[in-house]
């Protein structure tokens, strides 16, 4: 669900009203300890993210993310695990999206699992409020490439097997 601010244009030709939409990038948050976090949402509104809700329990992750379409999910997690592994890779299947994580965890085995498993952000140690809005780009930077890549091999794999039909024939 993407929310955009429309306002006319006051300047404009009497009779025609013009709108001027600002898309405001809205985002989901994820916190695996709230007690602990240092992601905060009042941090969000601040840089111009339109703050959806947030959710503490993984096993309800998935249904947040159907139930309130954000552009992004932020999550931080102090100790990233097997469950929270499995339920991004479930995020990437069921709706796939940008997701950021902000994480002290450096250990390159779950840097490795981040980049495979439908994460386009893991920050290590980075929480700022000033970064915010060009992590979020950068997440959404790299969602849209990895969607292009899987878009082209669905395109050359079909290709692939219609040639064989034809060679077959």
């Amino acid at each position: 669900m993407r929310r955009a601010e429309c306002a006319a244009d006051e300047l404009a030709t009497p009779g025609v009203f013009p709108l001027l939409c600002v898309h405001m990038t809205s985002v989901l948050v994820f916190l695996s300890d709230p007690s602990a976090s240092q992601v905060q949402a009042s941090d969000w509104m601040a840089a111009g993210f339109d703050v959806l809700g947030s959710v503490s329990d993984r096993s309800k992750l998935v249904q947040a993310v159907v139930r309130h379409a954000p552009d992004v999910v932020v999550a931080d997690v102090s100790a990233p695990d097997e469950a929270f592994f499995k339920a991004m890779a479930l995020l990437a299947e069921v709706a796939p999206l940008p997701v950021l994580v902000f994480t002290p965890d450096a250990r390159g085995e779950n840097i490795e699992r981040a980049v495979g498993g439908g994460i386009h952000a893991y920050v290590v140690g980075g929480y700022a409020p000033q970064r915010l809005r060009a992590l979020v780009q950068l997440a959404q930077a790299r969602f849209r490439h990895e969607t292009a890549l899987h878009e082209q091999l669905r395109e050359v794999s079909t290709r692939f097997e219609e040639r064989k039909v034809v060679d077959r024939a």
